[in-house]
């Protein structure tokens, strides 16, 4: 059965696409052929629903991957973002052959939040029309930034010496440096991302016809990651327009109450990491 030996999940919103295509870059490595296939999710989703743990069990997994490049290439990989926060998900990874190693990226929670909320108002207008405050009142998105719960509780599955974890703006201040140390855990050659083109991927912006959206998320599964990586910043020249930002009222909102939340996270984060973390304020 081919499995990947390396899984990247999460967190949201933290350069989790950048970083998949990045490591796909690599020609020691080979990511799946969905990016955020949500195979190992605890629920059947949109992602999901044709191909998943829950309906098709594990052997179903390699479904994701070709044949001839994993068996060549020392890094067999996939990445879902969300699977930080579900609870089947490491469980099932702790019973996988190839003990996969998992990879975590952790943004400032207050920003994770905020591109989080414009992300889906603005581009999967998931939440279109919903005010900053009604949002909030969605518990699961401050429980989302309080990363030190989930990543104990990955610890507990499969332990601390299998997860990798990067705080993401120290991660992007320095690209170079953060792949390349990736690489050297992984075990692959550090030097390929010397002269590497880290484009940026998966950035929020305001989507101009929800309708051409729509049907480009109903396709996207359809293409493999590698495809994903050269159409999206053409479908984005053609369908997207500026980087949203909140108004007045709403930044007033998070300084009132988001980020007194997270203010006793981070420190917990730190203890856990054995750290500071100066990125965050």
């Amino acid at each position: 059965m081919i499995l990947p030996n390396v899984i990247i999940a999460g967190a949201p919103k933290s350069g989790t696409s950048s970083l998949h295509f990045w490591l796909e870059a690599h020609p020691e490595t080979h990511g799946s052929k969905r990016k955020d296939s949500c195979f190992l999710a605890d629920d059947v989703n949109r992602f999901n629903q044709d191909l998943s743990y829950v309906n098709d069990g594990l052997e179903a997994y390699e479904k994701l991957f070709s044949k001839s490049l994993a068996e060549t290439r020392k890094i067999v990989f996939e990445s879902t973002a969300n699977y930080i926060y579900y609870e089947n998900t490491p469980k099932v990874i702790a019973q996988m052959a190839t003990k996969p190693k998992v990879i975590f990226i952790l943004r400032n929670p207050i920003d994770r939040l905020v591109s989080q909320y414009l992300f889906e108002k603005h581009r999967t207008k998931r939440v279109k029309g919903l005010s900053l405050t009604e949002y909030l009142k969605e518990s699961e998105h401050f429980a989302h930034g309080k990363y030190v719960n989930y990543l104990k509780y990955w610890e507990e599955q499969i332990g601390r010496e299998r997860m990798i974890l990067f705080v993401f703006e120290d991660f992007m201040a320095d690209p170079i440096a953060g792949m390349k140390s990736l690489a050297t855990q992984l075990g692959i050659d550090p030097s390929f991302y010397d002269d590497f083109d880290f484009a940026k991927r998966n950035e929020t912006v305001k989507i101009k016809s929800p309708w051409l959206h729509q049907l480009g998320l109903k396709l996207q599964p359809l293409f493999p990651s590698k495809l994903q990586s050269f159409i999206l910043p053409f479908y984005l020249k053609i369908n997207g327009g500026e980087k949203p930002s909140l108004n007045k009222n709403e930044l007033a909102i998070i300084d009132s109450e988001v980020k007194p939340v997270y203010a006793k996270s981070k420190k917990q984060l730190e203890e856990y990491l054995g750290r500071p973390i100066n990125t965050w304020s």
